[in-house]
Formats: structure tokens, sequence, C-alpha cells
């Protein structure tokens, strides 16, 4: 399975054996899904890379959150909200 993700300008396209990921059929991103996730290649890199897994719970945790939280104000040193998200998996 080849995945090319092309970035910039007006040329941005993101796809799984040279079909675009928003013309794929449920089936098709179930079976690209399972492939990723049982990929040899990705729980090596998890593994053996530092950084890899925290990436990936970021990504997660990010995207697919069942509670979001911020705070009402932003702190008083760097004008950053706290922003919590939390994931039961």
């Amino acid at each position: 399975m080849k995945l090319q993700m092309v970035r910039g300008c007006v040329c941005d396209s993101l796809n799984v054996d040279g079909k675009e990921e928003i013309d794929l059929t449920d089936d098709e991103r179930a079976l690209v899904l399972r492939t990723i996730l049982n990929s040899e290649l990705l729980k090596k890199n998890i593994l053996s890379k530092p950084g890899s897994l925290n990436q990936l719970l970021q990504f997660v945790a990010r995207e697919y959150f069942d509670t979001y939280e911020v705070s009402d104000e932003p702190c008083d040193c760097c004008d950053d909200y706290v922003e919590t998200f939390e994931l039961e998996i």
C-alpha cells in the first residue's frame, strides 16, 4: 500500500495507491486503517524512534477526544489558553 501526501499552495493531496482519500469507499477506508494499524513498519517505528508514541498519542487525543475543556481566561504570563482533551479507549 502506497500512501502519498502532497502539501503546499493549491496542490494538497492525500492518496492511497493513487486514489484520493476523499474518493475512498467506507470499505476501502477500513482496509487502509487495518493495514496501517497492523503494519510492522509502524510498530517498529513507534518502538524504536523516540517521540513516535508521543506524536501518535497527541494526534489520537486531539482528534478523537470524548471531552474537551478550555480555560476561561488566558495565562497572565504567556496568553495561552489551557486545553484538556480526554479520550476513553
